[in-house]
């Protein structure tokens, strides 16, 4: 059954201002959702970090948001031309699987000091490293409850190879050890929402 949005209501203006850190990639289907959650709580008077690759700079700045560049992680520009093999081996090892994307991650994290985090939950070593450090976050899950299928099938391969307590876990294994998983989706994408 899906649930309807209640609406806004009481007084914004004395709700507590959250610091608040988004991570993601410019990776296409995470990007509507995750810039309209942005959208929503600048909207909402919070405080709005975007740490992501610079080819979103300018869609962050639009949304509100303040925008900070991947320090060590390779930039990813979806208009650059690549095979199908180049692009899979980029995102798996300077995306979803990268350490450089988690430490990046961790060092903005650091000198931020947020409330909370929103991490991509296709950043699987940020994610990872997020649950092992014990932070306060929540994983954004735009590829909705899918066990089955390609891309679960590679996020699960990514997963089986992390350190740490989640070593060896599957991609939903290992979203289960979020504190919070946000879900992003609708009825026609097949997500059981029961």
């Amino acid at each position: 059954m899906m649930q309807e949005r209640a609406p806004v209501t009481g007084d914004l203006k004395h709700a507590k201002k959250l610091r608040i850190l988004m991570t993601h990639w410019d990776g296409g289907g995470n990007g509507p959702p995750q810039r309209a959650l942005a959208r929503e709580l600048n909207r909402r008077g919070h405080d709005v970090h975007v740490l992501t690759h610079n080819s979103l700079a300018s869609a962050v700045a639009t949304d509100g948001g303040k925008f900070h560049s991947l320090a060590t992680a390779p930039q990813w520009d979806p208009a650059q031309p690549r095979s199908t093999e180049e692009e899979g081996a980029f995102v798996v090892q300077n995306v979803v699987g990268s350490s450089a994307f988690a430490a990046d991650f961790h060092a903005v994290r650091g000198a931020l000091d947020p409330d909370i985090c929103l991490i991509d939950a296709m950043l699987v070593s940020t994610v990872n490293l997020a649950i092992d450090k014990e932070l306060c976050f929540a994983a954004i899950n735009h590829t909705a409850w899918i066990v089955d299928g390609a891309c679960t099938g590679f996020l699960d391969s990514i997963a089986a190879k992390l350190a740490g307590p989640a070593a060896g876990s599957k991609f939903f294994e290992l979203l289960a050890r979020a504190p919070l998983v946000l879900a992003t989706s609708y009825r026609e994408f097949g997500t059981q929402l029961d």
